[in-house]
């Protein structure tokens, strides 16, 4: 990593990119150093699980689970039985 501005930038930020960031600037005669900010994904979490149901056959089915994520846009995927993560 290496920045000798003011700003500092990151093109097509990756997973070894996240972390803390200072800035530690000085001169001949001082030097100071800013408070860290963090670089990180977005989050992502369920806000609410799908319900259990008991259907005759033939019927329709519809199962509903909150999620957010911040920032957005979100992508779902939905698995019967057995299911894979990515």
């Amino acid at each position: 990593m290496s920045g000798t501005n003011q700003n500092y930038a990151i093109p097509s930020v990756g997973t070894s990119d996240l972390g803390s960031y200072r800035l530690i600037a000085s001169n001949a005669l001082s030097m100071v150093t800013s408070a860290a900010a963090q670089l990180s994904y977005p989050t992502i979490s369920l806000t609410s699980q799908p319900a259990n149901a008991t259907l005759w056959a033939h019927n329709n089915a519809t199962s509903t689970v909150g999620v957010s994520a911040d920032p957005g846009p979100l992508a779902v995927q939905w698995y019967q039985s057995s299911f894979s993560t990515r």
